[in-house]
Order: C-alpha cells, then structure tokens, then sequence
C-alpha cells in the first residue's frame, strides 16, 4: 500500500509539474509571439523612416538645390522687371503726375508686399515635413517669394539713397543761389 500511496502521490507531483511546465511554456510562447510583433512593428517603423531619409536626400542633393535656387532667382528677376516695366510705362503715361513722381517708391512697394506675402502664405500652407516634404515647385516658389521682396527692399533703399542725395544737392544748390541773389544785391545797392 505504501508503493501505491507513493506512486499515487509522485504521479499527482508529476502532474502538478507538467501543468506547472505547460503554463510556463504557454506564457513564455505568448511573450513571444508578442515580442515578435511588437520587432514586426518597430522594423515596419524603422523602414518607413529609412525610405523617408532617402527621400530627404535625394531632395537636398547639389542639382536639386541648385535648380531650386537658380529657378527661383529667375522667377523673381524676370517678374521684378515685369513689374518696374509696368510701373515705368504708367509713370510716363502720367508725365508730371503722382505716379511719375514717386515711380521709384512705386517701384519697390508691390515687390515687397506681393514676395512677402508669397513667401508667408508659402510657408503657412507647406505640409509638416514629417507628413511630406515639400515639391519642387513650392521650394522654388518660396525662393521666387524671398528674392522678389528682397529685391524690392533693394529697389526702396536705392530710391531713398537718390532722393537723400537729391534733396541734398537741391539744399547746396539753394543755398548757393541765396547767396549768389544775396551777392548781386549787395553789388546792387553799392552800384546805386
């Protein structure tokens, strides 16, 4: 009876242990699996995040940018003397008129205004980079849009250099006649 009650108590142990075994071999499969996903995942991200930066390099590279740069300075040289054309034709249209007087102010204005605001609303609507970089065509736009304001800021600074120089020139000469007048009529009253 003692061997019986002896096997009777080994075989429980035996099963205790093989379900004890079989949960641990259930749990560790579970880990697992679950570790297997969660690599999937992360190497799924990390590839999406390898095709992005090649992506990204090969929108930055030499000729891309050069392209961009070149394209957009053209883009605002070309529309900057399609507009100081206009503002010239209209300044002669006008002769002695307001537009023919201040055609170098006139010249600068719509440049900054328009490239700024150009530029601004480029930028505003550009998608997050990390959603998408951004097209050709909008990074030359936004390079017309910085170049064009900078060179009406150009153009301002000019203007405002000729009319200081002018109404320097114009204060010399003035007092230069005043002095002249002054002179002819002290030559004036001795003659007298």
């Amino acid at each position: 009876m003692a061997t019986s009650e002896l096997e009777k108590q080994a075989r429980h142990s035996l099963h205790a242990k093989n379900a004890q075994l079989q949960a641990m071999v259930q749990e560790s499969t579970t880990a697992a699996a679950e570790a297997m996903r969660d690599r999937d995942k992360l190497t799924l991200e990390q590839n999406k995040r390898l095709e992005a930066h090649k992506m990204a390099l090969a929108q930055m590279g030499k000729g891309r940018q050069i392209g961009i740069d070149l394209g957009g300075g053209l883009a605002a040289f070309a529309s900057t003397e399609l507009v100081n054309w206009g503002i010239r034709a209209l300044g002669a249209w006008s002769k002695d008129g307001w537009l023919a007087r201040n055609n170098d102010f006139l010249q600068s204005l719509p440049h900054i205004a328009m490239g700024t605001l150009i530029y601004i609303a480029e930028m505003v609507t550009r998608p997050p980079a990390d959603k998408r970089l951004p097209t050709r065509s909008r990074q030359v736009l936004s390079e017309a849009g910085k170049i064009f304001s900078t060179l009406g800021w150009f153009n301002l600074a000019r203007a405002v250099r000729f009319r200081m120089a002018n109404s320097k020139s114009l204060t010399e000469d003035n007092a230069a006649l005043r002095a002249e007048i002054a002179a002819l009529k002290a030559a004036a009253g001795q003659g007298s």
